[in-house]
């Protein structure tokens, strides 16, 4: 009974084999395209999971603009400023949030020179903390620590870029220990640092704030103050957070905690929820655009099995006549339907994740030492079982309708249909 009913399937495939192959394309291509949307909106997620970091907010960067309302007998248009007591009230009012309250001072375009090279970077004049908390992997020598700031030694910590413009050489070890020149002044070379994250200072030189007060910046004033965080739990306390942030800084300083311009606040928690918002809007969109594509194929295989089913008309009147049961023939009609959608979606499957791992490569390829937003792009295993879930489903209701006609066929009305 199995034997002939899967050769009666195989026969009739054989038929139709160019119609077959026809529908089999649409639901591949269904399948090929459901496969490489979600793969290729995975990868961008991956990518920014990697540009943020597996702690997305880890870093909370604050600096001041100017006033835009009055408060407290001041008029709009000051300049807010922030000195280094505010990265200490910060560091000791915000401690269930904030690890590490780290001040900046810093100047920009400033000439470094080394023999007759020279670039322009920014010098950020800074604490211990700092290179941790932006995430820079020192891949030499080590960064500023507690005895360099508390002497103010001129020492400072550089890209791996600035050592290949300065020195003409990719090995970061040649460069520990050499004296530059920062604005005529000399300092020693005690770190290389290479940026591991987008949002990272690609060249920027970092110094002691203590040197950088002391030499070049003699007032008190701050550019920055970067927080280290704790690791938050949700958008909930991310919010409570920054208003604590903007009252404390607010009463320090004299202005409106609900100034919109006064406080500037780059907290990389907010950019990744944005960021993560758009993508999983986009996956979202992939699914309906590769569910509508499947169904296409769908109606594919269902109209291909009516038609098979409108040929065989006669035939199938002769098996039922000779005592063939009509659930044989239901089955005859859903089992050719799931055959042909089950191969198509796993051809399409195939394809699809050869076609990610390809992008992946090339992805990479492309990027080089540069920054990689495109990252394994993927199809979680659990997705593929859904995928699959999905193929078969379709499959089944592909040959439901014309197995239904089929096995509900009259012998008489079936041996005088003519077509």
């Amino acid at each position: 009974m199995r034997k002939e009913l899967l050769a009666d399937v195989l026969l009739s495939m054989r038929i139709n084999k160019g119609r077959i192959r026809l529908t089999g394309f649409s639901i591949a291509w269904g399948i090929f395209i459901l496969i490489l949307l979600i793969g290729a909106g995975r990868g961008l997620v991956n990518g920014m999971e990697r540009i943020y970091g597996s702690n997305v907010n880890a870093t909370v960067k604050v600096t001041t603009g100017t006033t835009s309302v009055p408060w407290n007998g001041y008029g709009k248009d000051r300049k807010i400023w922030i000195e280094e007591k505010d990265a200490a009230l910060l560091g000791e009012k915000l401690a269930k949030y904030v690890e590490h309250a780290i001040p900046i001072k810093a100047m920009r375009n400033v000439e470094i020179a080394c023999g007759k090279e020279h670039v322009m970077r920014t010098v950020n004049g800074t604490s211990t903390k700092f290179m941790e908390a932006m995430d820079a992997r020192i891949v030499a020598g080590r960064s500023i620590d507690a005895l360099d700031m508390n002497m103010a030694r001129s020492v400072c910590v550089i890209s791996l870029t600035t050592v290949k413009a300065l020195l003409k050489t990719s090995r970061a070890e040649d460069a520990i220990g050499m004296t530059v020149k920062l604005a005529d002044r000399p300092f020693t070379i005690v770190g290389v640092y290479k940026p591991t994250k987008q949002y990272v200072a690609q060249n920027d030189v970092f110094a002691p704030v203590t040197t950088i007060t002391q030499l070049f910046v003699h007032y008190n004033r701050l550019t920055a103050i970067w927080l280290k965080m704790k690791k938050l739990k949700d958008c909930e306390e991310n919010a409570t957070f920054t208003s604590a942030l903007k009252h404390i800084l607010a009463n320090a300083r004299n202005f409106s905690p609900r100034d919109p311009s006064a406080l500037l606040i780059f907290n990389m928690y907010d950019e990744y929820l944005v960021t993560m918002d758009t993508l999983h809007s986009i996956q979202s969109f992939v699914w309906i655009v590769g569910f509508a594509t499947l169904l296409g194929g769908v109606v594919g295989v269902s109209n291909i099995m009516l038609i098979t089913v409108r040929e065989r008309t006669r035939e199938f009147g002769v098996m039922r006549a000779l005592g063939c049961h009509k659930s044989y023939i239901f089955l005859l009609v859903t089992i050719e339907a799931l055959i042909i959608s089950f191969l198509s979606g796993m051809v399409g499957m195939l394809c699809g994740l050869g076609c990610l791992k390809a992008l992946g490569d090339i992805a990479e390829m492309a990027a080089g030492d540069g920054t990689l937003v495109f990252v394994n792009p993927n199809v979680p295993f659990y997705t593929t079982l859904t995928i699959t879930a999905i193929i078969i489903i379709t499959g089944v209701i592909a040959g439901y309708i014309p197995a239904r006609q089929a096995g509900k066929m009259k012998i008489v009305d079936a041996l005088v249909f003519t077509k």
